[in-house]
């Protein structure tokens, strides 16, 4: 299913107007350089315009797909499409998918990219103060879980922005009873939900929930760890499967003093931003170049 999607998304003439705009090249993190059990593959997505220059910001973005779907390859019209949108170099990362991965092993592998990232900033052209973390969908996911792994151990100083788009909220499949008091879209996600926190935080998930596990729960973190979370952008949609939870965890980012903006677009559905049917969309893109530049740039 994602593979199809993926390729409709390629044929969308923005998407395939950006990819021969950029130059691509790939790296990987050698398995134990970070403590990642694996070796870590990356796609930098540079725009031909930034090629001669340097200190530019890093986008290090979270492909989508749900958690379970998706890779570097499938997502490299909308890495580029970033790229081009937020004049910005683009790292677009490979990471652990249910069923085979885990919550913990998605954080460390894009922790692993961070740091190289941070450490190689100067060969990469990057400004190592300017690292955003990026991602909608499952990718929204891994950016949440990624800022609990970097607030565990104090290093969220090592990005300068989080924005999570449309995040799957694994929390939201134990506290939510099926049907109730529910949308139609997130009765439908339920279908997945259980599948994925079962996977992604293993047969003791009830244990780590009640525990507020940071990694496989960020949006229940303890405010201890919120606290030293990086500044976050939170961004949902109307008819979003996940909206309430987004805009509940909101209020909580914005007590710990973590929120810099929370913003729900209108009228439309998860997934929206790829979608240029939608007056919105185009919105989308505009704000997330305004916010990138205003709160980093």
């Amino acid at each position: 299913m994602c593979q199809w999607v993926y390729s409709e998304y390629s044929k969308k003439p923005q998407l395939k107007e950006a990819l021969g705009n950029v130059n691509v090249t790939k790296i990987t993190v050698p398995k134990g350089d970070y403590g990642n059990n694996v070796e870590v593959p990356m796609y930098v997505h540079t725009p031909t315009s930034l090629e001669n220059t340097s200190s530019h910001v890093a986008i290090i973005h979270c492909h989508g797909g749900g958690a379970i779907g998706g890779s570097i390859d499938d997502d490299k019209f909308v890495a580029a499409y970033i790229a081009k949108a937020c004049h910005a170099i683009v790292v677009d990362v490979a990471y652990q998918l249910a069923p085979e991965g885990t919550a913990e092993g998605m954080a460390a592998e894009i922790y692993s990219a961070i740091r190289y990232v941070h450490d190689n900033a100067t060969t990469m052209k990057i400004d190592s103060q300017k690292i955003v973390l990026h991602g909608g969908s499952g990718g929204g996911l891994a950016v949440l879980a990624t800022c609990g792994y970097l607030a565990s151990r104090d290093q969220s100083g090592l990005i300068a922005l989080a924005i999570p788009c449309q995040s799957i909220i694994l929390s939201f499949y134990i506290t939510e009873k099926r049907g109730i008091n529910m949308t139609k879209q997130e009765a439908a996600s339920f279908y997945e939900g259980p599948f994925l926190v079962e996977n992604l935080c293993g047969s003791d998930h009830i244990k780590h929930f009640e525990a507020r596990h940071p990694v496989m729960f960020p949006t229940i973190s303890e405010d201890s760890i919120l606290m030293r979370w990086p500044p976050c952008i939170l961004l949902a949609s109307e008819f979003d499967n996940y909206r309430k939870q987004m805009r509940r965890f909101s209020e909580r980012l914005k007590k710990c003093g973590k929120l810099l903006e929370y913003i729900c677009y209108p009228g439309v559905n998860h997934g929206f931003m790829l979608d240029w049917n939608y007056k919105v969309t185009s919105h989308y893109w505009d704000d997330l170049k305004t916010l990138i530049n205003s709160y980093v740039a």
